[in-house]
């Protein structure tokens, strides 16, 4: 993968921090847009590269390229051609935002995520086969598994996106579907970001079911750790405001096997299931994007109906069918005396007889057993 960025002329003052965990693996390069000429950049007062030998380091620049020259980032083993071609968002680049004019833009990158890093639009919904139903060890899982919907969530820590979806839509799923044994849920991690990796090494740390209350603690601490350069600080902290130890957070984000177990998790997602956005759902195998919940609602009754099975909403009741009266048979007359009236009594001697009151007029509201109405 390669980090894009080009000079536009009115931006004058930059700064990315591109963090990488191999020194030996990465070049910067200052390529000429006209020419197509490019020029390994070393160190200069402008950026600074530190980490050598197979060590971790980052790369931090602090001017702009002039217009008409782009500064590129990228793993030694990738081709020029490759760089060369990027425009936008384009598998596996991603472009780096830039600044107004004489503003800082600070952006974390991580060389071993380009190739899988998702955007976070709406995925156009499509049939697609799924075959990782079975929850994996690592997954959170809610809901009766024998449930006659089966919904997977991929989603990040650090993604705005997904915290909506955790503190919007999932608790009405999870009273209408998951407790009804309606909807089993399949939670499966995919950081984007570096803070949303270090998020979800420090979770991934704890007992599976201590896991979803610190994510939901995560979820609403966005702001604190998700967009920060100092996540890695910001993460100990709320991590140790939910009860771990610093020694424990700061081990968890240093964990290399877990990192690693991570990301072949998502190389699988990414190439198997073709995730480009998160959040991403698969619905008994319909692969859905973010929405509010209304329409998960839609989707799961839909699907209830096509298996004849009962849905959390009551349907309307039928209205009760009419028995034909038999031919040749004729209606009595209707009686002009009200059932409920009776013949005024003859007053005592003496007495004045009073008038019969009025009867009452019939409501014309029809009887509530006949016209029920669809329940909302």
């Amino acid at each position: 993968g390669a980090t894009i960025h080009k000079g536009d002329g009115a931006t004058t003052v930059f700064a990315i921090n591109f963090v990488f965990r191999d020194a030996n693996q990465i070049e910067v390069i200052l390529r000429d847009d006209a020419t197509g000429e490019e020029t390994t950049l070393t160190p200069t007062s402008n950026y600074t590269i530190t980490g050598g030998g197979g060590s971790a380091g980052s790369v931090k620049m602090r001017v702009a390229p002039a217009q008409g020259k782009t500064i590129i980032i990228r793993e030694r083993a990738k081709s020029a051609a490759a760089a060369a071609g990027a425009t936008g968002l384009a598998a596996p680049m991603v472009q780096i935002g830039i600044a107004a004019a004489a503003a800082v833009v600070v952006i974390g990158a991580l060389l071993w995520f380009f190739a899988f890093t998702p955007d976070e639009t709406p995925v156009t919904p499509q049939a697609t086969t799924l075959t990782q139903y079975n929850p994996a060890k690592d997954d959170l899982v809610e809901g009766n598994k024998d449930a006659p919907i089966v919904m997977i969530e991929y989603a990040s820590l650090g993604c705005p996106h997904c915290a909506e979806f955790a503190e919007h839509e999932l608790p009405q799923i999870k009273t209408n579907y998951i407790d009804k044994g309606l909807v089993f849920l399949i939670m499966r991690r995919y950081p984007h970001t570096p803070p949303s990796m270090g998020a979800t090494l420090v979770a991934s740390c704890l007992p599976i079911e201590e896991q979803k209350d610190f994510m939901d603690v995560l979820f609403r601490t966005q702001a604190l750790w998700a967009f920060d350069q100092k996540y890695e600080e910001n993460l100990v902290t709320v991590a140790r405001r939910a009860g771990m130890t610093r020694e424990k957070a700061e081990q968890c984000m240093k964990n290399d096997a877990l990192f690693a177990s991570i990301r072949a998790d998502q190389e699988v997602a990414s190439k198997e299931l073709g995730i480009t956005g998160i959040p991403t759902f698969f619905v008994n195998g319909r692969k859905v994007g973010p929405g509010p919940y209304r329409e998960f609602e839609q989707l799961f009754e839909s699907i209830l109906t096509q298996l004849n099975h009962p849905g959390a909403k009551p349907k309307a009741a039928a209205p009760a069918p009419t028995t034909p009266a038999p031919a040749g048979a004729t209606s009595p007359a209707p009686s002009t005396t009200p059932e409920s009236s009776t013949a005024p009594a003859t007053p005592p001697a003496g007495e004045t007889a009073q008038p019969p009151a009025s009867p009452q007029t019939p409501p014309t509201t029809p009887p509530e057993s006949d016209t029920t109405a669809p329940q909302n």
